[in-house]
């Protein structure tokens, strides 16, 4: 984990972005062509046109934003708020209570619904940040785990240790390793309850070898390691691995934000979801 670049896609499944994007040029179909349905004047055709902007604007930056540009935030902030006075001036319109107002009230429906989904979306600004910052943390502290627990290994045959104390050392590399592809994990697939368990048995496993080898441990045959320079490398690692487990754990914390975007994902792929059966109709 320590030797590669991890990127991370805040909306957490890609489906859910491309709903979006369905969703809101369905909505600039209906807003473009509302007027043919009995908008009216011109007027009325610009604040239709607005809409319609508007809503291109929301699918180009929540696209944008949702592969990790958060710099353009502001900008689907501004496109969202320019299509709700857009919709505003439309609802308070003649047209609001002419031929076309079941149009406009179906476009208001699906928006609102829309900014829910949206709003998965512009959550994970400050989440992906963070993520991205405990990852680096977590691969520096793994790489000197690895680097400082050779040291234990190689002092430890160097003083004629029973071999299956060394053995027992050793695997706490192999501990580390699986808990590194663990922590990958979460972050691909979000919270995982068998995952974080993983994670958890693991990291007990990991402790509990360290304290071993520091006061020893008759349970896990491990005798205390009393050479000083040893016993500071044993010291190290213990803060090491702390650092790695808090930032373990916000991994775990915020991969709920991912699960919970999949939910909103399986939600759209309805078969009776109202953006689906419009989606039908349309393409008959």
């Amino acid at each position: 984990m320590a030797d590669k670049t991890t990127t991370t896609n805040i909306t957490g499944n890609p489906v859910l972005l491309g709903a979006i994007v369905l969703l809101v040029l369905l909505i600039a179909a209906f807003a473009g062509n509302f007027y043919l349905m009995g908008g009216g004047g011109s007027s009325l055709a610009g604040h239709a046109a607005n809409l319609k902007v508007s809503a291109q604007g929301i699918a180009k930056h929540a696209a944008m934003v949702a592969d990790g540009n958060v710099n353009l935030a502001a900008q689907l902030t501004a496109e969202q708020q320019n299509f709700e006075n857009s919709l505003a001036a439309l609802r308070n319109s003649s047209a609001g209570a002419g031929p076309a107002q079941g149009t406009i009230s179906q476009i208001g429906s699906m928006w609102n619904e829309l900014k829910g989904h949206i709003s998965v979306i512009d959550g994970k600004k400050a989440a992906l940040s963070a993520v991205q910052e405990t990852i680096a943390d977590i691969n520096i502290n793994l790489q000197l785990l690895q680097q400082e627990n050779n040291k234990i290994v190689r002092g430890m045959a160097s003083d004629g240790t029973a071999a299956i104390e060394i053995v027992t050392a050793q695997r706490q590399a192999l501990l580390l390793e699986r808990m590194s592809h663990t922590i990958d994990k979460l972050i691909d697939r979000g919270s995982d309850p068998a995952l974080e368990e993983q994670y958890q048995r693991d990291s007990e496993s990991f402790m509990a070898v360290l304290r071993g080898l520091r006061n020893g441990d008759k349970s896990l045959v491990l005798t205390r390691i009393t050479d000083a320079s040893q016993l500071a490398i044993l010291n190290r690692n213990a803060s090491l691995f702390q650092s790695v487990d808090a930032s373990a754990r916000e991994i775990i914390a915020a991969s709920a934000d991912i699960t919970r975007s999949e939910e909103h994902t399986s939600e759209l792929q309805s078969p009776d979801h109202l953006v689906c059966r419009l989606l039908l109709e349309k393409k008959k």
